[in-house]
């Protein structure tokens, strides 16, 4: 969905429970050779979006993704690094 200033992604599934928020962090390889295949996914979600929220309702996982949209003259509203 498309909020004021945000845009809202939204996941339904009926998997295993898994909080995304419980994530560890991968240790950076120096070269992609010495990199781990896979896994990498939701370190890229924890980077672009401002906001993550993992719930279970019954036998679902529901997750929603929030990430803010810079409004013209509002600083507060920037892109983070």
């Amino acid at each position: 969905s498309l909020a004021p200033a945000a845009i809202r992604i939204e996941v339904r599934d009926d998997g295993l429970p898994f909080d995304p928020g419980q994530l560890r962090k991968q240790e950076k390889s120096t070269t992609i050779e010495n990199s781990a295949i896979g896994g990498w996914g939701l370190q890229i979600v924890h980077k672009y979006m401002d906001h993550i929220d993992y719930r279970r309702e019954g036998s679902y996982n529901l997750l929603t993704l929030t990430k803010n949209i810079p409004v013209a003259g509002n600083a507060r509203n920037s892109v983070k690094n």
